[in-house]
């Protein structure tokens, strides 16, 4: 074929493409390979990540010092003594196996936890990264930063005014996450991790690089699990600590001081990395949508966990990166004190008269004043946070992966 005849077919397919439906455009279909679950994406689409923060952003990113070295059970002679509060009963004793045989560093000085059933060495977690199998341990029988608006009745079939999806604005899912905070603890390892939450592990990295590269000034410090030991001064008068169940949380990272302005104080950062991929619903294959995007705004379930988060660490401002793989936007969200008092009220009602007793709020619980002063007040400050302008940074990214994927 000669080369006028080469150039009018391509001029001829691409004004064909131009021609199809925008969402048959932007959707490229990734091959499975032949021993794949049918329903699973390709494992390739992870090789996008970066994986580990670059060189020239070292002396910014802080990881956490320690190493954890499992051990196998015959090293259990050679661990310290445990030491526990006399309160603590049979329950607390498979995590203090589990804790004090994998994870040696960790068996000297546990504690019981007074509120909840809870052993932890809080001066040894802060050697423990995020996602291992002592983090999930420490996270275990707690309603975490991440969790708590299950427990708050975001999706709940009534919560429509938040602007959740139907689909997951189901009773069920409080189900599964009351089922899990009173299951006991477990050795096999952690639970297996759906696509969601795969991509977000791996491109984590990605979305850290864009905070980094636009603050340049900014310092963060990698942040392990932390309990709520203490309420700030506005919350004492109304919230009974003991009244709560355990709460916990464990934020991507901690900055040492705001970036954006002269407060010397630290904030929280959290990320979130949008997954450019959909499911088809007839065979289950999935497709890369090219034009994915970060999100638009902030989320009811996002304002919550970062709220939760200033709760625990401290902090009275947080930064939610939302990474996608062509953009990312950068939300600013100062402490809402009336919404914590607000939620906190609402947990303090669920653990007494459900979760305490070791069972699920029922769907009607969420019809009632509390639940529905929490939506109000939730969906308001939404409105206040999205009305701000985000920062909108151009996504660091491995640019040779990502041209291999797309």
């Amino acid at each position: 074929m000669c080369l006028p005849c080469r150039q009018a077919g391509k001029d001829n397919a691409a004004k064909s493409a131009q021609q199809q439906p925008l969402a048959k455009r932007r959707r490229v279909h990734i091959q499975q390979p032949a021993d794949a679950p049918q329903k699973q994406p390709n494992p390739s689409y992870l090789a996008y990540s970066i994986q580990h923060t670059r060189a020239e952003y070292a002396d910014r990113y802080h990881p956490l010092k320690g190493v954890l070295k499992a051990c196998s059970r015959q090293d259990t002679t050679t661990l310290q003594p445990i030491q526990i509060a006399d309160q603590a009963d049979d329950s607390v004793l498979p995590r203090v196996s589990i804790l004090t045989r994998e994870y040696p560093h960790l068996s000297s000085q546990l504690v019981w936890h007074p509120i909840g059933k809870h052993v932890l060495n809080e001066a040894a977690m802060q050697t423990v990264p995020q996602n291992c199998h002592a983090w999930h341990l420490a996270r275990h029988g707690c309603v975490t930063a991440s969790s708590c608006h299950l427990f708050l009745g975001f999706y709940e079939p009534v919560s429509s005014e938040l602007g959740i999806k139907a689909p997951l604005r189901k009773h069920s899912k409080l189900e599964t996450a009351v089922q899990q905070l009173q299951q006991a603890p477990s050795s096999a390892g952690t639970a297996s991790q759906n696509v969601y939450q795969q991509w977000g592990h791996e491109h984590e990295a990605n979305a850290l690089e864009t905070f980094l590269d636009h603050y340049k000034a900014a310092h963060v410090y990698e942040q392990s699990f932390q309990l709520l030991r203490a309420l700030p001064a506005q919350l004492t008068a109304c919230i009974d600590l003991a009244q709560l169940p355990l709460i916990g949380a464990s934020p991507d990272g901690l900055i040492d001081k705001d970036p954006d302005s002269v407060n010397a104080q630290g904030c929280v950062l959290e990320l979130k990395t949008k997954v450019p991929f959909c499911q088809d619903d007839k065979d289950g294959k999935w497709h890369f949508i090219s034009s994915s995007a970060p999100n638009a705004a902030v989320t009811a379930e996002h304002f919550c966990q970062v709220q939760i988060q200033m709760l625990v660490t401290g902090k009275s401002k947080a930064y939610l990166v939302s990474w996608a793989h062509k953009a990312a936007k950068i939300f600013k969200i100062d402490v809402h004190f009336q919404w914590l008092q607000a939620a906190l009220l609402l947990l303090c009602d669920t653990q007494q008269q459900y979760l305490g007793q070791g069972q699920t709020p029922p769907e009607v619980f969420y019809k009632a004043s509390a639940a529905k002063k929490l939506r109000d007040l939730t969906k308001t400050a939404l409105a206040e946070v999205n009305a701000q302008e985000a920062v909108v940074a151009e996504a660091v990214q491995n640019k040779q992966a990502s041209q291999k994927l797309i």
